[in-house]
């Protein structure tokens, strides 16, 4: 009877959860079995949550690390909803795996933290994230990469509420970090 419910929850998160375009997301940490995720932009911590979940089911006996990129308490209020600081780590604590949260925009914390970190399995960047921040991150982006890591990103539709994910290449994520080289004054 566990195996069936474990099978339908795989089925509902892979084919029927909200919002749909974060299922290419689950599927993807489920088949690579990855055990570190990160998330920037992390909003109501429902995808976190899944993602933990997920990588937990793909190897129950292997420790979970989840790192958690976001502004936490000093969100805007016309931008996405979302848990302060200590109620996300209080929510994602329960679920047993190594959390890691920091607060601040992309580009401040993967500035200040991108050495530190190791390699991610899935980077994860929500579409509620600042452009003008993510676009100068990017410099960093692949200090926090391994050869098999998947990125994938959130990117809104034009005029319209909907969101699509793509996965990025490695390729891609290089050229995005070329283009947020610094400039230096000549």
């Amino acid at each position: 009877m566990l195996k069936l419910a474990n099978q339908l929850r795989l089925f509902y998160l892979f084919h029927l959860a909200k919002p749909a375009s974060d299922r290419p997301i689950y599927r993807a940490v489920y088949e690579s079995q990855a055990r570190t995720l990160m998330e920037i932009g992390m909003g109501q911590c429902q995808r976190a949550l899944r993602l933990i979940e997920l990588a937990g089911r793909a190897s129950p006996l292997l420790a979970i690390r989840y790192v958690g990129v976001d502004l936490f308490e000093l969100r805007l209020p016309p931008a996405a909803p979302g848990y302060c600081l200590k109620d996300a780590y209080r929510l994602l604590r329960k679920t047993q795996a190594q959390i890691q949260l920091l607060p601040g925009d992309p580009f401040t914390v993967l500035a200040k933290m991108g050495n530190w970190l190791k390699p991610i399995d899935v980077l994860v960047i929500s579409s509620s994230v600042d452009h003008r921040s993510m676009d100068r991150a990017w410099f960093y982006v692949p200090r926090i990469l391994h050869a098999n890591s998947l990125v994938f990103q959130e990117i809104r539709v034009r005029g319209t509420n909907r969101v699509e994910v793509r996965r990025l290449t490695p390729s891609q994520v290089e050229k995005l970090a070329v283009a947020a080289l610094p400039r230096r004054a000549a």
